[in-house]
């Protein structure tokens, strides 16, 4: 997933940063390990969350709504990190 995102900003198809000499370029599985904490907190910390926010909001689309409306909120506040490849 990270070599096919990495390769549209390369194209110029997104806006991001191309560096040819990226680690990703000459070592494929090299992100993965960060990929596997990012799997363990969703397992650990959002999915209990979002069991709680279905319970209390009684179904799965008002919850889903509430993420994205805080989401979109706070997406608006900050500046968007471009990623590096």
């Amino acid at each position: 997933m990270e070599i096919g995102y990495c390769t549209l900003i390369r194209f110029g198809l997104i806006p991001g940063t191309y560096d040819p000499g990226s680690q990703i370029w000459s070592d494929w599985l090299y992100p993965f390990c960060v990929y596997g904490f990012g799997a363990v907190a969703c397992v650990l910390v959002l999915f209990p969350v979002k069991n709680r926010l279905e319970r209390h909001f009684g179904g799965r689309v008002a919850p889903l709504l509430a993420s994205f409306a805080r989401t979109r909120s706070r997406a608006r506040s900050s500046s968007w990190p471009w990623a590096s490849c």
